[in-house]
């Protein structure tokens, strides 16, 4: 469902690093990093970056 990024966005997100620490490991600019978490919040139909990684750790598409 998630695209690799997503899912790269979200296990980034799992172990509480902010957007700003996100976008610098995933070598992309904020921006694209808020797309990533707009886009994977879309998906899941979720509200918070928070409540994403609950519901992807609970669905297994992603564990810690």
């Amino acid at each position: 469902m998630l695209t690799k990024r997503e899912t790269q966005f979200v296990e980034y997100a799992a172990q509480g690093l902010a957007n700003k620490q996100i976008a610098d490991k995933m070598g992309i600019s904020i921006h694209t990093v808020k797309n990533h978490s707009d886009n994977a919040r879309h998906k899941l139909h979720t509200a918070t970056k928070l409540e994403t990684v609950l519901k992807c750790l609970k669905t297994k598409i992603i564990t810690l």
